[in-house]
């Protein structure tokens, strides 16, 4: 079990949502030069202008923000990450930089036990933490020395991408993108569990959490606060957090 933190700011034993709008994470700095014109894919044009693009730097702020602020209150707490869609790609740069971006921290990624990806554009194919039945690139796939600091994140780090995801796998297969929860939920929900109880049996056992943290797609909630703003083309998405000491999960869902 997991040693419950002494920071009296630790939520112990409770669950906490806050509302929140939709969280756009979307892309500041596009290829000035892409090797595909989005049109000729039958891609959104969005993808490549300034509204979409802009967000994603911030997304990851607020992301590598959020857990800097949860280590600082529970520094012995353990956190998880769901990322979606926009989502997967704020989480990827976040933690493997990419894009311009500097990575999160040693001293908070350690705490991390679990980071899921579902349909992230920036996925890569072969890398070591992919799953599912993707054998290409994404539309902004990830630059090697990123993908490396991303292998280098172990076990704790899995990217599903299946063929035929407009986004992921640059195809054109329609409902893939959106049929990750229904396909892949009961493996992930055990993933997440398994590594928060062996991250438990490494710790002094002191405290004993009530149950195995969840956290739902439906409704609109949010730990990290309102990002503001929308691109043409994007619908809301679905933000949450929940505390089950000493366990963070926070989900990130964008559909594009």
């Amino acid at each position: 079990m997991l040693r419950r933190p002494t920071n009296s700011s630790c939520p112990r034993h409770r669950r906490e949502t806050q509302q929140q709008h939709s969280q756009q994470s979307r892309r500041r700095h596009h290829r000035p030069h892409p090797k595909f014109q989005p049109h000729l894919l039958g891609l959104p044009g969005y993808l490549y202008e300034p509204p979409y693009t802009s967000s994603v730097d911030e997304g990851v702020n607020i992301l590598k923000n959020a857990l800097d602020s949860y280590h600082s209150s529970c520094p012995d707490g353990k956190i998880a990450v769901i990322g979606y869609s926009q989502g997967a790609q704020v989480s990827t740069y976040a933690f493997c930089g990419g894009n311009g971006t500097d990575s999160a921290s040693p001293e908070v990624t350690k705490n991390v036990i679990a980071i899921l990806e579902f349909g992230n554009p920036t996925h890569v194919a072969n890398a070591t933490y992919n799953r599912g039945n993707s054998t290409r690139d994404g539309i902004f796939a990830l630059d090697r020395d990123a993908v490396k600091r991303c292998e280098s994140l172990g076990d704790s780090l899995r990217s599903y991408c299946d063929t035929g995801d407009t986004y992921c796998d640059l195809g054109n297969v329609t409902g893939v993108h959106t049929s990750y929860f229904q396909r892949y939920t009961d493996e992930t929900v055990d993933f997440v569990v398994s590594r928060y109880q062996n991250a438990g049996n490494q710790s002094s056992p002191t405290t004993s959490p009530t149950g195995p943290s969840t956290t739902g797609v439906g409704g609109s909630a949010s730990a990290t606060g309102d990002v503001g703003g929308s691109a043409p083309g994007l619908g809301p998405g679905n933000s949450g957090m929940l505390y089950t000491a000493p366990l963070a999960v926070w989900a990130f869902f964008q559909l594009l």
